[in-house]
This record gives structure tokens, sequence and C-alpha cells, in this order.
């Protein structure tokens, strides 16, 4: 695993926040080690800290998914999580089956569930975008995310940091919106990269543009993820990543 660092100019002392992303139900034991290490002011999961828990039935001649509760490995990483700092989890495509009970399960373990919502955190607002989902709530690539919210976000005021799974909806969506800084999990990193370049995303296809690193003026930054979900195809030139954000204002020396 690799721990990548990133300076985000802003106009208020320095605060450290983790970006764990894509975690999809592992214990990842080095992950924990890391932010026990690290002590961030913060932590921030944009999506798929799990992955589909589901049984498939059929209705109207279409199949469609029937939902179990969040997988323990998840709920255990969130009470580590949000004891060790305050916590932002916004869901990503795998977690589409919420329901008002399983947000009421991930809450009680401390951490503060966005979807389609934002809070107040010192300087900051933080806001959760969550994955698009199409007919019965299963995520459809070309699906329009909610959007309306944002206006309200935009117009507080403060440091706006948006959690939004897809980094593909940045330039669809997002890029001329008053949002400080996205940040953003999904592509894996490219799953293979040659030459500095990732080779597939879901969302985005192949020879993804958005995969991993700083975009945008530095208004976006996307987590290469914390494990791999193809156990047939691995990540070859692209290790797991834990990002660190230093967010604030740069200290003379």
């Amino acid at each position: 695993m690799r721990i990548t660092e990133y300076d985000i100019d802003a106009s208020f002392p320095v605060k450290t926040a983790a970006v764990a992303a894509d975690l999809h139900d592992r214990e990842a034991p080095e992950v924990r080690e890391a932010l026990l290490s690290l002590r961030p002011d913060f932590i921030l999961i944009p999506g798929d800290l799990t992955s589909r828990c589901y049984t498939e039935e059929t209705h109207i001649g279409r199949k469609y998914t029937k939902p179990y509760k969040p997988p323990l490995e998840a709920l255990d990483f969130l009470n580590f999580s949000s004891k060790l700092a305050p916590t932002y989890y916004s869901p990503g495509n795998h977690e589409w089956w919420r329901t008002t009970d399983d947000i009421r399960i991930i809450t009680e373990t401390g951490v503060c569930f966005l979807d389609r919502s934002f809070v107040r955190f010192g300087d900051f607002l933080i806001g959760g975008l969550p994955s698009a989902y199409g007919w019965g709530l299963t995520y459809e690539k070309h699906a329009v995310p909610e959007l309306s919210w944002l206006q309200v976000f935009e117009e507080e005021k403060g440091f706006h940091l948006l959690l939004s799974h897809n980094p593909e909806y940045w330039p669809k969506y997002l890029h001329n919106r008053k949002i400080e800084l996205t940040v953003s999990g999904h592509a894996h990193g490219g799953q293979w990269r040659i030459f500095g370049r990732g080779i597939y995303a879901p969302g985005q296809g192949v020879f993804p543009k958005y995969t991993r690193g700083m975009y945008g003026d530095g208004r976006l930054v996307i987590s290469a993820g914390l494990t791999n979900t193809q156990p047939l195809v691995p990540r070859i030139g692209n290790p797991t990543e834990l990002l660190v954000l230093r967010i604030g204002t740069k200290q003379e020396k």
C-alpha cells in the first residue's frame, strides 16, 4: 500500500484528512495501522466501503437484487475509524442497497453518513454525492445523480469538500460549481497502469482519463483505492493507495 500526500491551499490553519476509498469489505489491517500512525484530524470514505451483498429475485419478468445488511467487516472498520477521528462516509455504486435500517446501523458506529446531504465541520462543509441509480435502485453507469441539493451546499459559507465516488461526474456535473475540493475513488487506478496511465475504469471504459491523482487545478483528487475487486485480474503497476490531504494555509519555514 502506498501513502500519497497532497497539499491543498485554503485560508485557515492546516487540517489533515485521510481518504480511505474502495475498501470493499476488506479488513485491511495495514490501513488501520497507517491511520493510527497518521492520526488525521478527520477521515473521508468516498464510497464502496462495502461490496454488493444480495440475492437475485425476479419481479415483472426482470431480475433485481435483494440486499442483506451491511457486512460486519465494514461496520467494524467504521467503529474503528469513528473512534480515531470524525469520519464522513458517502455511498458508492456498491452501496445501492441502503435502507433506512441500514443507515441507522451505519450511523450507530459514530460515522456521519452523507447521502445527498452535507454537514459543517469547523471551516469545512462536507457533502456526499452518491453514485446514481437506475431502475430498481441498481447502479447504472449512464444514470444521472441527484444534483439539486448542491445549490444549497454551494451557498453555505466555508470550504466546500465533496465526496463523490464516481470521478467521471467531475467533467459532466461538478467542475463549474463553487466546490473547492472533490474527492473520488471508483476507478481503482485503472487496474493496470502502463506509462503512468490506467487501462480501464468502470464508467469510463478503456484508457480512462480520471483514475488517480489530482485534476482540475487541484480541485479534484482521486484515490486509486485500497483493494482489488477483480481476483482474476490483478493490479499491475498500480499499488493500493491511502490518501493524506493537508488542507489549509502552508506554514512558513
